[in-house]
C-alpha cells in the first residue's frame, strides 16, 4: 500500500513540476516550422506545393540544456497506390495475412482506381515493413512519414496540447494547449514552386 501511495505521489509531484518548468523557472522555447522537400510530398499535395514540418516545442534546464516536449518523429507508413492494383480482392487477402487491416475497408479503398495513394498501415513495426517488402505486392509500398511525439506521453498532455493528424496533404493544426496557442509559429508556411522551379513561400 505505501509502494502505491509513494509511486503515486512521485508521478503527481512530476506532473506539478513539469508545469512549473514549462511555465516559471524555465525558458520555453518555440521552434517554428520549416519548410521540407521530398518528391512524394509534392506530387500528393499537387501544384507544386511543399507542406512545412511542423515546428519543436523545447523546454531548457537553468543549465541551457534543451529538452524535447514536442516533436516529430518518422514512423514507416504501409500504403497502396490503387491505380497500380489489378485485382484489389486479391491484394487484400494477401495483405490480410501480413497486417492487422479491415479487410473490407482496404478492398474498398484499393478500388478507387482513379487514387494514387491509400493509407494501408500507420506506424508499421519492423516485421511488418520486412514482411512487406518481401511479399513484393503491386501497388503497395513503404515510406517514412512524420507524426507528432510527445516524449512526457501523458504527463504534460494537458500543457502541451495535441495536434491534428498530420497529413501528407494537410498542414498539422494544434488543438489544445500550446501546441494551440503557437500554432502559426509552430505551423510555419506552405511553400511552392513558380514556374522556373524556384521556391517561393
Amino acid at each position: 500500500m505505501k509502494t502505491g501511495l509513494r509511486f503515486t505521489f512521485l508521478i503527481g509531484a512530476f506532473t506539478l513540476a513539469f508545469l512549473f518548468v514549462t511555465y516559471n523557472i524555465y525558458t520555453l522555447q518555440i521552434e517554428q516550422g520549416d519548410l521540407y522537400f521530398t518528391k512524394a510530398q509534392a506530387q500528393r499535395a499537387g501544384g507544386g506545393r511543399f507542406l512545412p514540418e511542423r515546428g519543436a516545442i523545447y523546454v531548457t534546464d537553468k543549465n541551457g540544456s534543451l529538452i524535447p516536449a514536442a516533436i516529430n518523429k518518422e514512423y514507416s507508413v504501409i500504403y497502396a497506390v490503387p491505380t497500380e492494383v489489378t485485382d484489389p480482392e486479391e491484394t487484400t487477402r494477401r495483405l490480410a495475412a501480413l497486417l492487422p487491416i479491415d479487410s473490407v475497408q482496404v478492398q474498398k479503398s484499393l478500388s478507387k482506381q482513379k487514387d494514387q495513394y491509400e493509407v494501408i498501415l500507420e506506424k508499421a513495426n519492423k516485421v511488418q515493413v520486412a514482411e512487406i517488402r518481401e511479399a513484393m505486392i503491386a501497388g503497395v509500398y513503404v515510406a517514412s512519414q512524420q507524426y507528432r511525439y510527445y516524449p512526457f506521453a501523458q504527463l504534460a498532455s494537458q500543457v502541451l496540447g495535441y495536434v491534428s493528424s498530420i497529413d501528407p496533404e494537410k498542414v498539422a493544426q494544434g488543438k489544445y494547449g500550446l501546441e494551440s496557442k503557437y500554432n502559426s509559429a509552430l505551423a510555419g508556411s506552405v511553400g511552392r514552386l513558380d514556374d522556373s522551379k524556384k521556391e517561393i513561400s
